[in-house]
């Protein structure tokens, strides 16, 4: 348990000296909350849903005191069951956005490109995703034929 420093950190057995020495690439995207005596801190993205829904809307709607609720804006720990609430109500006022929603159909093609190069043994839940966001965007093609 790390209880320094307040930035995103690889605790426990999520980091090897191979990271350490630059070889794993595993860890690059790499972001998780850090635990401060049983607290924890909200990533960014919640932190600016939070800023960007309005501190007094989301204080009425879950019925958390409006000081705890900055605490999370600023980035300080809170417990975690706080910030679930906080979380749970934001998703259902605001769901966040959809994957895959910034495809367009100009992506199409090289999507395809992109699955037809992938090795199907190794890196098959890549293809499925790959196949799913070429599936939504021949649905919104054949939309656009339609209309």
């Amino acid at each position: 348990m790390s209880t320094g420093s307040l930035g995103i950190v690889g605790v426990g057995k999520e980091t090897s000296r191979h990271w350490e020495q630059g070889d794993d690439v595993d860890l690059v995207g790499f972001k998780c909350m850090e635990y401060h005596n049983g607290k924890i801190i909200a990533n960014k993205e919640t932190r600016e849903r939070i800023a960007k829904f309005g501190v007094r809307k989301i204080e009425r709607g879950t019925r958390i005191h409006h000081d705890t609720i900055i605490l999370i804006t600023k980035g300080k720990p809170v417990k975690p069951i706080t910030l679930s609430k906080v979380i749970k109500f934001l998703d259902e006022q605001n769901p966040r956005e959809k994957p895959f929603s910034t495809d367009t159909l100009n992506d199409l093609p090289d999507l395809e490109d992109s699955r037809e190069r992938l090795d199907p043994k190794k890196q098959k839940k890549l293809i499925s995703l790959y196949g799913q966001r070429i599936k939504r965007l021949e649905s919104l093609k054949e939309q656009k034929a339609t209309k």
